[in-house]
């Protein structure tokens, strides 16, 4: 098993400061690290797991696979 990181893409959400909802959009992204056989694999442990749930939801919402825009790097060990 190798570790990897896994980013997403940007996400954002409209922080509401006024009475009409209105506010500073704060961008986010959503990371992990994780074991995996390849990245692959990794990509879909990320996606099952709570800290990519707004990621997941965004791309479902737009019909789009979470799967997709992912950034997976191997982590060397020191």
């Amino acid at each position: 098993m190798k570790k990897y990181t896994v980013i997403s893409g940007e996400l954002s959400y409209v922080e509401p400061i006024t009475d009409d909802g209105l506010g500073p959009t704060e961008y986010y992204k959503c990371y992990l690290e994780v074991e995996a056989k390849n990245k692959h694999e990794a990509r879909k442990i990320a996606i099952k797991n709570k800290e990519f749930k707004d990621w997941v939801k965004d791309k479902r919402d737009n019909d789009e696979c979470p799967l997709g825009g992912l950034e997976v790097q191997e982590i060397m060990n020191a």
